[in-house]
C-alpha cells in the first residue's frame, strides 16, 4: 500500500510539474507573479463525499465541460458529477437537471438532498444559493421558491425573458419587448422601464450589483445602449447612460465585480471595464469571443478566457490595461475564478490553483 501511495504521489507531482511548465512558465511584471501551486486531474480523482479537511474550510463550485463540483482552496475535491443536461449552481448547492426533468432536487455541496420541487421549467440559483426560481420553457413567465418547496411568487408575460440577474430574494429582469422589471423578495414590482430609442427595443444583458442598490442594463439594436440605475430604498434615478458602438444581436456579457465596484461589459472584439467609483474605462481587443473573466482589483489583474472554434486563449491584464501574458489552449472549454490572491484555472477535465505574488 505505501509502494502504491508513493507511485501515486510521484504521478501527481510529475503531472503537475508538466503541467506547470506548459501552461505558466513566465512571471506576470516584473514584481508579480503567477506561482503554481497545485494541479488536480478530475478523471484520476476520487469522490469523497465530505471533505476531510474540516468544516471550517471553504469550497468554491467549478464547471468544465459536462463536469461539475466543488474544491476547496488546498485542492481537497468535495464533490465532482457528471451533467445530465445542465446544472444550476451556487455557493449554498446545486441542481443537476435531465433535458425535460419530472422533478428538480436541490442538493448541498455534498451531494446531500436538501429539497425538491415538481418540474415547472429551468432552474435558477441565486449565487449564494438562498433562493431558486424556475423559468417556463417558453421563457413567458418565473417562479420564486421557497427552501420547502412551494412558491413564493411568479409572474407571466406577453414578451419572452432574454436577461435574467439574481441578488439574494431580488430579481432583474430584462424583456423581448425591450422591457426592464425589478422584483422584490415577495414578487412585488420595485421599479419598471420601458426603453425606447433603438430600432430593435431587446433588453441584451442586465447586472445586479450585490447589495442591490445599483441596476445595470444593456438595450437595443441600432443602437444599443448601456444604463446605470442607482436605488436608494423605494426611489430610482439613472446615473449613467452611454450610447454603445456595438451590433450584438444575442445576449451579452455585462458583470459587476468587486463589491459593485468595477462594471464589465462585452463589446466588439473585446471587453470594456468600468471603474465606476473612478469614472475611468479600460479597454482590451480580444481573440475570439469572450467566455469567462475573473477580476481582482486589489491585485490589479484581470483575467480574460476567449474562445474561437475548437480552441481558446488565456490573457492576463497587470495592470488592468496593460496585457502582460497571454497563451493559446486546445478546446474551447474554459473556467476562471479568483478569490483573493488565488487564481483557480479549470481546462479540460484539470483544475489548477495558481497565487498571484510578489517576487
Amino acid at each position: 500500500m505505501k509502494r502504491r501511495k508513493r507511485a501515486k504521489l510521484i504521478l501527481a507531482a510529475v503531472f503537475s510539474a508538466a503541467f506547470y511548465l506548459i501552461f505558466f512558465p513566465q512571471p506576470v511584471g516584473k514584481e508579480q507573479f503567477l506561482v503554481p501551486v497545485w494541479a488536480l486531474d478530475l478523471n484520476d480523482a476520487v469522490l469523497p463525499g465530505k471533505s476531510s479537511s474540516g468544516e471550517d474550510q471553504l469550497f468554491y463550485w467549478f464547471r468544465i465541460r459536462e463536469r461539475f463540483g466543488y474544491v476547496g482552496m488546498e485542492g481537497d475535491l468535495r464533490y465532482q458529477d457528471r451533467l445530465l443536461y445542465n446544472v444550476a449552481l451556487s455557493d449554498g448547492g446545486f441542481i443537476n437537471f435531465a433535458r425535460i426533468p419530472e422533478n428538480l432536487v436541490y442538493r448541498d455541496p455534498d451531494g446531500a438532498f436538501l429539497y425538491g420541487i415538481p418540474s415547472f421549467g429551468y432552474p435558477l440559483l441565486e449565487p449564494s444559493g438562498t433562493r431558486l426560481y424556475t423559468v417556463n420553457t417558453n421563457l413567458n413567465g418565473i417562479k420564486a421558491w421557497s427552501g420547502e418547496g412551494e412558491t413564493i411568487w411568479k409572474a407571466d408575460f406577453f414578451s419572452p425573458l432574454t436577461s435574467i440577474s439574481l441578488r439574494g430574494e431580488e430579481c432583474l429582469l430584462g424583456l423581448m419587448e425591450g422591457k426592464i422589471m425589478f422584483f422584490g423578495p415577495e414578487g412585488e414590482l420595485l421599479y419598471e422601464v420601458v426603453e425606447a430609442g433603438s430600432r430593435l427595443p431587446v433588453i441584451l444583458a442586465t447586472a445586479l450589483r450585490k447589495d442591490a442598490e445599483q441596476l445595470a442594463w444593456i438595450s437595443g439594436i441600432d443602437p444599443q445602449r448601456l444604463s446605470i440605475v442607482n436605488r436608494k430604498d423605494s426611489d430610482f434615478s439613472l446615473h449613467y447612460s452611454l450610447d454603445l458602438d456595438s451590433d450584438f444581436r444575442r445576449e451579452i456579457i455585462l458583470r459587476y465585480f468587486e463589491e459593485g465596484k468595477f462594471l464589465l461589459l462585452e463589446a466588439p472584439g473585446g471587453i470594456k471595464l468600468l471603474d465606476l467609483a473612478k469614472r475611468r474605462t479600460y479597454a482590451a481587443t480580444l481573440p475570439g469571443e469572450v467566455r469567462e473573466v475573473a477580476l481582482a482589483s486589489e491585485r490589479d489583474m484581470l483575467v480574460v478566457g476567449t474562445g474561437s472554434g475548437d480552441g481558446s486563449t488565456l490573457l492576463v491584464f497587470h495592470p488592468l490595461n496593460r496585457q502582460l501574458y497571454t497563451k493559446q489552449l486546445e478546446g474551447s472549454d474554459l473556467f476562471l475564478k479568483i478569490i483573493d490572491n488565488h487564481l483557480l484555472v479549470g481546462l479540460p477535465y484539470h483544475l489548477l490553483r495558481l497565487d498571484l505574488q510578489e517576487g
